[in-house]
């Protein structure tokens, strides 16, 4: 059995927090992230290895410094929870696509742009997540984090009841 040495991780708040693993546990999620890395190149390579040795050695050292800054276990999703997000963030992104486009090519649409403080009650990590999710999405970004409040700027006005949807998707994503 394997001793546990905790690790700090830096919160965006500044605070440390600190996450319990095991050797064997770093070991099993280097391997995995080592070969999702190799993997990544093979498909982005189409196929075609040169320079093998700098591909593998590349890709043990982006593995390790994923290590460092995302240790195991520090983001925590339910994993039965993520195809449905997943589906849904590409319905979003489609129709916010869509939406953009009709504005682009429609100019006597009238431009509803906002920017909205949007209070919140998740964890810090969610609150990352989701600032990340929102600026992915089209149409909308994240302009300022703080304690429990985000800026978001957004192409349409009605864009409250859709962060409020966002939040409890999240959450569930990470709580369950």
């Amino acid at each position: 059995m394997s001793a546990k040495k905790p690790i700090k991780n830096a919160r965006p708040n500044g605070e440390k927090e600190k996450v319990s693993f095991s050797a064997a546990g770093v070991a099993m999620a280097g391997a995995v992230r080592w070969g999702l890395f190799l993997g990544l190149w093979w498909v982005l390579s189409g196929g075609v290895w040169r320079e093998g040795g700098i591909i593998v050695a590349i890709s043990f050292v982006g593995g390790g410094l994923s290590l460092v800054l995302c240790p195991p276990g520090a983001w925590r999703l339910k994993l039965g929870k993520i195809p449905g997000f997943a589906l849904w963030f590409l319905g979003a992104s489609f129709l916010g696509g869509l939406d953009v486009a009709r504005r682009a090519f429609s100019p006597s649409l009238p431009m509803d742009s906002v920017v909205l403080q949007f209070s919140h009650t998740m964890t810090d990590k969610e609150s990352f997540f989701f600032a990340w999710v929102v600026s992915l999405l089209p149409g909308t970004v994240c302009l300022e984090m703080k304690e429990k409040d985000l800026r978001i700027h957004s192409l349409d006005k009605e864009i409250a009841d859709r962060m409020e949807s966002l939040e409890k998707r999240i959450q569930e994503l990470f709580r369950g």
